[in-house]
């Protein structure tokens, strides 16, 4: 209790737990969520097991946006598979696919301008993009 006041004391522990969430999140999962830029696709891994592997032939874009861009456009958050593993990064890469359920991909790479530059390089020596 904080000087009698437990209201006070729950919100101060509250907030103590989420930044320390938070925190270890943006630590440790980028080793739990993987991005692999291998010969023919893109492999996002969970646990080391892929989740979702995207050929390059179906890329047709490739964009880097700030997070606060990213939620403006509409249907965007329910319309996209989220494969983020850093929750407190400034920007992310979105590949939209040419086909599927979920079209928009939004991945946290730690350097999202070299990342989108090498997925889109790829693309385009597939043919695509």
């Amino acid at each position: 209790m904080i000087a009698g006041h437990p209201a006070l004391a729950v919100v101060t522990v509250s907030a103590v737990l989420i930044v320390l969430f938070y925190a270890s999140a943006q630590l440790w999962l980028r080793y739990v969520i993987v991005y692999r830029l291998g010969q023919n696709a893109l492999s996002i891994s969970f646990i080391g097991v892929p989740i979702v592997v995207l050929d390059y032939g179906s890329v047709e874009s490739v964009r880097v946006v700030r997070r606060q861009e990213m939620w403006k456009e509409p249907g965007l958050f329910f319309t996209a598979l989220k494969a983020g593993n850093r929750p407190l990064a400034g920007r992310a890469v979105i590949v939209k696919r040419k086909n599927g359920l979920l079209k928009d991909v939004i991945l946290t790479p730690a350097d999202p301008d070299s990342f989108a530059h090498d997925v889109m390089g790829r693309s385009a020596r597939s043919g695509h993009v």
